[in-house]
C-alpha cells in the first residue's frame, strides 16, 4: 500500500471514529443547573448573564457536541450554532454517569463567534470550526445592531473583518483551561463546510451561502494554520485553476486585523450608466455590482480580508453555486445538490502547490 493510500485509509477510519465517549450519561439539557453553573445561559463578552426586559436567556436550540481529553480526563465541548454562538465545556464523574459541571467559554478575547458551524475533531486534538456568517465591511449597521448585545461598550472598536474566519477550540491541560483561536492565516471565508485532507494541512473551504467559492488553504506545516497560502478555485478550458489570494501568518493578520478597515483594501464608487470611473474595475460578486479600485498598500491582505470582492475585481467567477454539499471519497471530492450527484473531482498527485490533496475535474 503506497503513503497516499495509507492516509487516505487513515483519514476515513478517522472520520468514521466519531466524538461521543459519553454514550452511557445523562443529556445536558438547556437551562439545567449543572455544578455551579447553568447550561446554555446566555452570556455576554465579560461573561456575565444577558438580559431581556430583565431576564436571564437560555439558548433554545440543541448544541453539536465534541469530547475532547486529557491525561485521563474527559470533556465535552457544546458549540451553539446561533447568530452570536457559544461554546460550553462539560464534565463528568469518574464513573462518567454524571456531569459534575459546565462553564461557559469566554469569547471576548476574539470579539465572539459569528454563526459558529458544529465543526469537527481534528486529528492533533483541537475542534476545528468556521464562522459561517458574512458582514459586509463597507456597512457597521448590522454589526452593531447584532454584536452591541453582546460586546456592549466594546462595540466601538469591533470590526466586521472580526467575524468570517475559521476557529479552533483548543484543551490546554487536564484541570480544563480552554483557549479560543482565530485561524486568520486562513482567511476570511465564511465556510459553510470545512474539508479536512489527511496530510492535516490542506483545507478545502466551501463558501455555500454567499459566493458559491470553493477556497483551498495549504498550511506550511501539518497540524498547525499559523500560517499558509489562501487559493480560490475557479475553471478555465475546462481545466481547474488556482488563483492565489494571499499568504501569511496568523500573528501578521492580527495585527493587521486592528485598523483594517474596508477603505483601507478598495477605494468605492458607484457604477453609472453601466460604466466605471477611470482607474476603477467593475466587480460582480455576492455584494452585487460594485466599481473598485485596489489600494497598494494593503493588496497582498486583499484576497485574506476579502475574498469575494478580491476574486471579483480578478475577474473571477465560482466555481461551484450555493447550496451544495461537498463529501470527500478515497480519491477525491464529490458534490452532490441534496442527493442528486453533480460534479466528481479527482485528487492530483504531485501538483506544484505542495500537496498530494489537488482537485481536477474527472473524466
Amino acid at each position: 500500500m503506497n503513503k497516499q493510500k495509507k492516509v487516505l485509509l487513515y483519514f476515513f477510519i478517522f472520520a468514521a471514529m466519531g466524538t461521543n465517549s459519553h454514550a452511557g450519561i445523562e443529556p445536558l439539557r438547556n437551562g439545567a443547573v449543572v455544578g455551579r453553573h447553568v447550561f446554555a445561559l446566555v452570556k455576554d463578552s465579560q461573561n456575565k448573564p444577558l438580559q431581556q426586559q430583565g431576564k436571564i436567556k437560555i439558548y433554545s436550540q440543541k448544541p453539536c457536541q465534541h469530547d475532547l481529553a486529557m491525561a485521563n480526563k474527559q470533556y465535552r465541548v457544546s458549540v451553539f450554532s446561533q447568530e452570536v454562538g457559544a461554546i460550553y465545556l462539560s464534565y463528568p464523574d469518574k464513573s462518567k454517569q454524571k456531569w459534575l459541571d459546565t462553564e461557559n467559554i469566554a469569547l471576548g478575547g476574539v470579539k465572539g463567534l459569528y454563526f459558529p458551524d458544529c465543526g469537527q475533531k481534528t486529528p492533533w486534538g483541537s475542534i476545528l470550526s468556521s464562522e459561517t456568517g458574512l458582514l459586509d465591511a463597507r456597512d457597521r449597521k448590522k454589526l452593531k445592531r447584532i454584536f452591541t448585545p453582546y460586546l456592549g461598550a466594546s462595540i466601538k472598536t469591533a470590526s466586521p473583518y472580526d467575524y468570517g474566519w475559521l476557529f479552533e477550540v483548543i484543551l490546554l491541560d487536564q484541570q480544563g483551561h480552554v483557549k479560543v483561536i482565530k485561524n486568520y492565516a486562513a482567511g476570511r471565508t465564511a465556510a459553510s463546510q470545512v474539508l479536512l485532507m489527511p496530510d492535516q494541512k490542506t483545507i478545502y473551504l466551501y463558501d455555500g451561502k454567499f459566493s458559491g467559492h470553493l477556497y483551498l488553504f495549504i498550511a506550511d506545516k501539518a497540524a498547525s494554520l499559523s500560517q499558509g497560502r489562501l487559493y480560490v478555485l475557479y475553471e478555465q478550458e475546462g481545466r481547474i485553476q488556482y488563483q492565489l489570494l494571499g499568504k501569511g501568518s496568523a500573528l501578521k493578520m492580527k495585527f493587521k486585523l486592528k485598523k483594517m478597515r474596508f477603505n483601507r483594501i478598495f477605494k468605492h464608487k458607484p457604477l453609472k450608466k453601466q460604466q466605471c470611473a477611470k482607474g476603477y474595475k467593475i466587480a460582480n460578486s455576492y455584494y452585487g455590482q460594485e466599481c473598485l479600485k485596489l489600494q497598494k498598500r494593503n493588496k497582498k491582505y486583499a484576497g485574506l480580508f476579502e475574498p469575494i470582492r478580491f476574486a471579483a475585481y480578478l475577474g473571477i467567477k465560482p466555481l461551484l453555486t450555493k447550496g451544495l454539499t461537498l463529501l470527500p471519497v478515497r480519491n477525491g471530492l464529490q458534490v452532490f445538490q441534496q442527493k442528486t450527484l453533480q460534479q466528481a473531482f479527482v485528487f492530483a498527485p504531485g501538483s506544484s502547490l505542495n500537496s498530494n490533496f489537488i482537485i481536477r475535474k474527472s473524466k
